[in-house]
């Protein structure tokens, strides 16, 4: 008797473990798909989202997923200039790392562990008045306006109280602990330089918990905070790279075919606008 129910229990259990097991591997699988449609979903993103968010063109070379790792590795991001200025981008990333918590990718609230963008290349525009990277911020704080002047949809109510079949799937948010910016440069031009340019060491970047303060972060949203973080980092490498070059300003003033008084009162000018930005 006692044998027999030990060899139930032993079945139970197996059952049990057998059940937990599937439901491990579906979780898995399922984890596993999302993972890989991250992807396409990050490219649409880029390609679709970024031009209409900056204002420019904004390209993508490929994306690398690692389903084991949990990781996505975006390569070739270049963002375009404004009208206006002459070289054929402001940034350049060659690659971002991005880690996310396997666990979280089916909720609501994807977790990402960290956002590394190594090494980024930027070229810096700038002209008595603006800069390219002001006009791209420009861009981005106007469109962040009107996407949280819009409205958020709600459900239509039939006439029996109950929500309508046809309600739209919620937006995956996103949390990130850890922003970082490491390495890179700034290549600084301006007309006063005559066709030369100057490389400034960018600033790094370092944020904890981003959207923890409120229910999580729009991929817009996200993608604002990132560009502002690139933004801050760039006009404050140019400016503490600019408080020590105007000696430099001046010398090349002294070779420029305008008079040279003229030109060393624009160097003066130049520098002073720069400053101001920051």
């Amino acid at each position: 008797m006692e044998e027999a129910v030990k060899t139930k229990k032993k079945s139970i259990f197996k059952i049990l473990a057998i059940i937990a097991a599937v439901f491990v591997l579906l979780f898995v699988i399922v984890a596993a798909l999302i993972i890989m449609n991250l992807g396409s979903l990050i490219r649409k993103g880029v390609e679709i989202q970024g031009p209409l968010i900056a204002g420019v063109p904004v390209k993508l070379a490929g994306v690398d997923i690692s389903i084991l790792g949990a990781s996505v590795e975006i390569k070739g991001l270049q963002v375009g200039n404004p009208e206006g200025f002459s070289a054929p981008e402001a940034l350049s990333l060659s690659k971002v790392f991005i880690d996310v918590e396997t666990s979280s990718v089916l909720s609501d609230k994807i977790v990402i562990e960290r956002i590394l963008i190594e090494d980024p290349s930027v070229t810096y525009e700038q002209t008595l008045s603006t800069n390219n990277f002001s006009k791209i911020q420009s861009n981005v704080n106007r469109y962040a306006e009107k996407f949280q002047s819009k409205p958020s949809v709600s459900p239509e109510k039939k006439t029996d109280g109950s929500s309508s079949s046809s309600e739209p799937a919620k937006e995956k948010k996103f949390l990130v602990k850890v922003l970082d910016i490491k390495g890179g440069s700034v290549n600084f031009s301006a007309k006063i330089l005559g066709g030369k340019s100057l490389s400034f060491p960018l600033v790094d970047v370092h944020a904890e918990n981003i959207g923890y303060d409120k229910d999580g972060v729009s991929a817009t949203e996200l993608s604002v905070i990132i560009f502002d973080s690139l933004t801050k980092s760039v006009l404050k490498a140019v400016s503490e790279g600019m408080s020590g070059t105007k000696g430099l300003l001046n010398k090349a003033a002294d070779g420029a075919t305008d008079s040279v008084d003229g030109v060393k009162k624009k160097s003066s000018e130049l520098i002073d606008s720069v400053k101001k930005l920051f």
